[in-house]
């Protein structure tokens, strides 16, 4: 049976987000601490918390009786004496004024509650002190009941501490008169703020559902990555959230209110509406000033003879050639204030950065590498003998999230909702406008992940005089994040830009270098080779005989300890990532004698599973997207080893984690998403292409899937989805004008 408790935690065993596992001595209870587990939205519970909760008793096997909560915070009904002194205890009542407190309500005849709700009128007490108590106590009343509010108005508990800070005591009334405007406070979906007023009995006509589904529109058009949105495209995901086509007029009027309440921007200089979030556009508008002034003030210590010079010795020193097309590139990239490097697979580019490298490093340039992913990084600094760090680590972002969509240890199960709302504006990063890096020049590499935001990050944290290299292949993903910076920087032509066409990975011409061309330039790649081959399964296939090849193969690949990698553009499905990682596992770390197994995050982790990190750790020196395997579980330590695998020729990296310190961020890797595999190279690949993938048959999913292998791709499925992707290029189109704002001299 449900009941509600409240008391003060003496001890916090477990805590993961959230969720605690807690000793707290309950109010009105026996004095020794009982166990109590749940989750405890929008409050900090640590140890002297003061907490209210609905749970149920429960007989756990291993730890005996204990609670597990069911609802918190909860609105009190009945304030006994003993509740309101351990409330007024956690918020820094001291015990000698507590006793003054309970000495003045008896003697004036009131219970705690009611003489503190009365304002305390008539007790001897310093002003200052009677408003800190009264205002302490009536703060905690009206989160508690503005708690209360939004749980049984169904407001996702998430999100209820953010709307608590923002709204504050008005929210009751504000949130009756108009639901909706929990879409723009972020981190509620349009659905959830229509359930929130299904359960409020507000009208559906309320005006403020279709501001409320126009913000919506916005935001989830920048989920895909657009910096702006088109009418058009509000149009028709407002009429997917209201289940009918709205008028255009109806659609404007929510536009116009947005506006003026400076929830949007209407921006027509570029021809059309466009429709921004303001704190985007002010970032692409300052990115476009800074960049232009940037290329203005840089100036490089280094001359162009003096940069020959020493691109002659680097060459003859390793026994390379540098093309006349590479040397331009390493020379605009030393010389001018902003340049940008790109090439397709094969083409020199690794070449050509280390060379750039070597030189700075002659000249004691002070220098600064950067990718915008960890795994990245990693490779980076690898291949150039530099450090190398994100662009996060690198200008000291403070409290930065990089976790992904809901999940388990075996995969994503989480739905693909866009993080909606999401203001970046507040983050605080330790290098900025007051206090530049100091490096003169900044070198990006993968900026084809570069999303507006980091860019924007990337020249408020250096100074006007630091020059900037951008280094990527424009066609393969883009950023996960709104933008689509490399093109950007490519088209605007305000920048020296260098691209690199002349193959040279591989002795002769590998066949899948050959194939990414092709891909790349819309024509069907020769599937023929024994290096890049189709294995056709039957048309009609829906993943099941894909599945059952790509076991078959990676068992073999397994077996003769080869060095490749599963990817599949999904997560759900027969052929898709979760679903591959389960069975994938079974047929190659089956469970058996002599592998321990310790239940983990929704799954079970065993000795010798192939994981992947799916979070940053600078700590210990591993980052989201590193692969390796399960090397130890110690049951009598709570401790879980890693062994994270390094370039060929390095040694394995162990990292341990503290298992009584939380989930580790591990997730199985048999196989992974083409996008998480970015920044990466295996050996080989190993794809599915059906036709049954529908829109997730795109060119830049399948050019990136292909170029992460450097000796052999196997392509499991269907001709005609190879083709249907290789003419997909629609993905490649993004909404942005940082390339306009760049042509007509800034924003």
């Amino acid at each position: 049976m449900t009941q509600t408790y409240s008391g003060r935690v003496t001890s916090v065993v477990y805590q993961s987000e959230d969720f605690r596992i807690l000793k707290a001595l309950i109010d009105g209870g026996k004095p020794q601490p009982v166990t109590v587990r749940g989750h405890f939205p929008a409050q900090n519970v640590v140890v002297g918390s003061w907490v209210s909760f609905e749970a149920k008793w429960v007989s756990h096997a291993q730890y005996g009786r204990q609670m597990t909560v069911t609802r918190s915070p909860v609105s009190v009904k009945t304030w006994t004496d003993d509740r309101v002194l351990s409330a007024l205890s956690a918020n820094q009542v001291g015990p000698q004024l507590r006793l003054q407190l309970q000495l003045y309500a008896k003697g004036a005849g009131l219970t705690l509650a009611d003489a503190l709700d009365a304002g305390l009128d008539g007790m001897d007490l310093e002003d200052l002190t009677k408003i800190y108590v009264v205002g302490r106590w009536k703060a905690l009343r009206t989160h508690l009941d503005a708690a209360q509010f939004l749980s049984d108005a169904g407001v996702p508990p998430k999100v209820i501490g953010k709307v608590w800070s923002v709204l504050g005591e008005d929210l009751e009334e504000r949130i009756t008169e108009d639901p909706w405007i929990l879409v723009r406070l972020g981190g509620i979906s349009f659905k959830e703020a229509d359930e929130v007023a299904m359960r409020l009995g507000v009208d559906i006509n309320n005006k403020g559902r279709m501001n409320g589904a126009v913000l919506t529109a916005v935001q989830d058009v920048a989920s895909e990555g657009h910096v702006y949105a088109g009418t058009g495209q509000i149009v028709k995901m407002v009429g997917k959230m209201l289940a009918n086509t709205p008028s255009p007029s109806a659609v404007a009027e929510a536009i116009k209110d947005l506006v003026a309440s400076k929830q949007l921007n209407v921006n027509r200089a570029f021809g059309g509406v466009s429709v921004y979030e303001p704190w985007v556009e002010e970032m692409e508008r300052a990115c476009a000033d800074m960049l232009l002034q940037r290329n203005e003030d840089a100036a490089s210590p280094l001359t162009q003879d003096h940069v020959n010079g020493e691109l002659d010795k680097w060459a003859q020193g390793r026994r390379v050639t540098l093309t006349d097309t590479q040397r331009l590139a390493a020379l605009r990239a030393l010389t001018d204030p902003i340049s940008v490097l790109t090439g397709l697979p094969g083409t020199g580019k690794t070449t050509t950065l280390h060379a750039i490298v070597s030189v700075l490093n002659d000249a004691n340039v002070p220098f600064l590498l950067v990718a915008p992913t960890g795994i990245a990084a990693k490779r980076l600094a690898t291949v150039t003998y530099s450090a190398a760090s994100t662009v996060h680590r690198a200008f000291s972002a403070k409290g930065w999230n990089d976790e992904e969509r809901e999940a388990t240890y075996v995969g994503i199960t989480g739905a693909a909702e866009a993080k909606r709302g999401v203001d970046t504006k507040g983050e605080q990063w330790g290098y900025g406008p007051g206090n530049p890096h100091p490096a003169q020049v900044v070198i990006v590499d993968e900026s084809s992940m570069l999303d507006l935001h980091m860019l924007y990050r990337l020249l408020q944290g250096t100074s006007d005089e630091c020059r900037l290299v951008f280094v990527g292949d424009p066609y393969q993903l883009p950023s996960v994040g709104a933008g689509d910076v490399l093109r950007d920087l490519r088209d605007s032509e305000r920048f020296p830009h260098t691209h690199l066409h002349e193959i040279f990975r591989q002795d002769g011409t590998s066949s899948i270098v050959t194939a990414a061309h092709a891909i790349h330039a819309g024509k069907a790649p020769d599937m023929s080779d024994r290096d890049f081959m189709l294995i056709a399964t039957d048309g009609d296939d829906d993943g099941l005989e894909a599945r059952r090849v790509i076991r078959k193969i990676s068992t073999r690949l397994f077996d003769k300890r080869e060095n490749f990698q599963v990817l599949s553009p999904r997560h759900k499905g027969e052929a898709g990532v979760t679903n591959l990682n389960e069975i994938l596992r079974m047929s190659i770390n089956p469970p058996g004698p002599g592998r321990a197994e310790r239940n983990l995050a929704g799954g079970v982790v065993r000795e010798g599973d192939r994981i992947m990190v799916i979070k940053n750790d600078y700590d210990q020196g591993v980052y989201n997207g590193d692969v390796g395997k399960v090397h130890m579980i110690d049951h009598r330590k709570k401790r879980l080893s890693i062994r994270v695998f390094g370039p060929p020729g390095q040694p394995e990296q162990e990292v341990t984690y503290d298992l009584t310190k939380g989930t580790p961020p591990i997730r199985l890797a048999y196989a992974q998403t083409i996008h998480k595999s970015q920044g990466q190279e295996y050996d080989i690949i190993v794809v599915p292409m059906l036709k049954t993938f529908g829109w997730q048959l795109q060119r830049n999913l399948l050019y990136t899937a292909i170029t992460r292998a450097k000796k052999r791709v196997f392509i499991v499925g269907h001709a005609d989805a190879v083709m249907r992707a290789v003419r997909n290029d629609r993905a490649d189109q993004r909404n942005t004008h940082l390339s306009d704002r760049l042509k007509v001299e800034g924003g």
